[in-house]
């Protein structure tokens, strides 16, 4: 009996790790995020960014929920008054004021032993 070879994409979506796993984790993690419906520091309702507060490097926090804020393409990027990239200082005192508990999550990770998911155990999470 002969085995029926696998194409590229059946390959993906039988390894859990795989970048087909890890862009559906990373897109539902972001609709999430924005679900919000409005930039979470000036209201906004155009251009919705969904913004990692640890870098998205850290496999452990990527997808955690707690690991993320709305924010409109100004407030995310662009604006020296609050932006998370150009004003980090200003934006780590509005987080600790506005979400004291993502912020206390910021804080109190500990990257060492919090053991990461898989992608697809990831996006299995967030779809329920």
């Amino acid at each position: 009996m002969s085995k029926k070879k696998l194409s590229k994409l059946e390959k993906s979506k039988r390894n859990p790790n795989s970048k087909y796993w890890k862009t559906k984790a990373d897109k539902l993690w972001s609709k999430t995020i924005r679900s919000i419906g409005a930039c979470e520091f000036c209201g906004g309702k155009e251009n919705l960014n969904a913004h990692h507060l640890l870098s998205r490097g850290f496999k452990a926090t990527r997808w955690n929920l707690k690991n993320g804020v709305c924010l409109c393409a100004r407030c995310h990027e662009f604006s020296y008054v609050l932006s998370a990239h150009k004003n980090p200082i200003r934006f780590v005192t509005w987080l600790r004021v506005v979400h004291p508990n993502k912020h206390r999550f910021v804080l109190d990770i500990d990257h060492d032993t919090i053991e990461a998911e898989t992608p697809k155990d990831a996006f299995e999470r967030l779809s329920k």
